[in-house]
C-alpha cells in the first residue's frame, strides 16, 4: 500500500484525483454516454424538490437571518483589521 507521506505533492495530487475518477465512474458509469439533455434530467432526478410555499421560504429565511448587534464592526472594518494583524 502506498504511504502518502512518502509521496511527493505532485505525486499526491495524481493519486487523489485517480482515486476519485475511480468512484465517481463506480458510482455513474454511464454518465459520459448520456447525451447533454439526458445527463441534466438523470442529475435533476436526484434532487429533493421543496414543496413549501414562497411565504415558508420566506419566514424562513427571516427567522434563520442574522443581524449583526448594534455598534458592531462592518464587514469592512472586520476585513481592514485582519488586513492590518
Amino acid at each position: 500500500m502506498i504511504q502518502p507521506n512518502t509521496l511527493s505533492l505532485q505525486e499526491l495530487e495524481q493519486l487523489v484525483t485517480c482515486i476519485v475518477k475511480e468512484q465517481i465512474t463506480a458510482i455513474y458509469p454511464t454518465i459520459e454516454s448520456l447525451s447533454e439533455a439526458d445527463a441534466r434530467v438523470h442529475y435533476l432526478t436526484g434532487l429533493e424538490i421543496d414543496t413549501r410555499t414562497q411565504a415558508e421560504i420566506r419566514t424562513s429565511i427571516v427567522r434563520n437571518r442574522w443581524t449583526p448587534p448594534p455598534g458592531a464592526n462592518s464587514s469592512l472594518e472586520l476585513l481592514r483589521e485582519d488586513r492590518d494583524r
